[in-house]
């Protein structure tokens, strides 16, 4: 009886540590793409700014001429 009880506490904590990992994995996967996401929105925000600095040098050296 004891080995049963054992067993049936193992299984029960298995079962608990399976779900835990699987929501650390999954509250992981969804870290990863707001970081993937605000790198997207940085690199888009960054090539905004050099276009605007080419376009400004653009129509500054336009006006010159």
């Amino acid at each position: 009886m004891p080995s049963q009880l054992l067993l049936l506490l193992t299984r029960n904590g298995s079962d608990k540590l399976a779900r835990m990992i699987a929501w650390l994995l999954a509250n992981a996967a969804e870290e990863g793409r707001n970081v993937i996401t605000g790198m997207l929105i940085v690199g888009l925000i960054f090539i905004a700014v050099i276009a605007l600095g080419e376009t400004s040098n653009w129509l500054r050296h336009r006006r010159r001429h």
